[in-house]
């Protein structure tokens, strides 16, 4: 009997470590919400990229954030996207692999992007590479994972009712 514990036991904990190595869940973390930029950032360590530096000046971050309906994605479960930018609107694909956490952005756009947010924003979203993140924060990482555009979904500028 106590064998039988035992070796019960030691199933259980070994579906759990099996079961915990799941991947993300991409649509969930994409789709789940319209996204809206909120900042970008340098880092020198992809494994923990919360040490981070700043690379929109103050100013940049509270012009982003004046007009809710400006430099945000929508990303949808069909792989199309769209959004816009202060003076730009795009659609275009997009696909991730939660393997690898890669990620493929191709955007059109209806007008080139004019002003340097703007220009940031289109090039931050077209040089994504791969992403990390949940239902409530997206980064967006450049090919060398050392720089992130960051997203939070819209309703974090809003009520909440959104």
């Amino acid at each position: 009997m106590k064998k039988l514990k035992l070796w019960t036991g030691i199933g259980m904990m070994l579906t759990l470590l099996l079961c915990g190595c799941q991947e993300d869940d991409i649509n969930e973390i994409f789709t789940s919400d319209t996204w809206h930029w909120s900042a970008s950032y340098d880092t020198s360590d992809w494994d923990n990229d919360n040490e981070f530096t700043p690379t929109l000046t103050r100013q940049n971050i509270l012009d982003i954030s004046k007009n809710k309906n400006n430099y945000i994605i929508r990303f949808n479960n069909d792989g199309t996207l769209e959004g816009q930018g202060q003076s730009f609107s795009f659609t275009g694909r997009w696909s991730a692999n939660p393997e690898d956490r890669s990620v493929s952005i191709r955007l059109d756009v209806d007008r080139a992007p004019n002003g340097v947010l703007d220009r940031t924003f289109y090039g931050e979203l077209t040089s994504a590479q791969f992403y990390r993140g949940d239902s409530r924060m997206l980064k967006l990482f450049n090919s060398n994972k050392n720089h992130f555009i960051q997203l939070t979904p819209i309703y974090f500028y809003t009520d909440g009712t959104e």
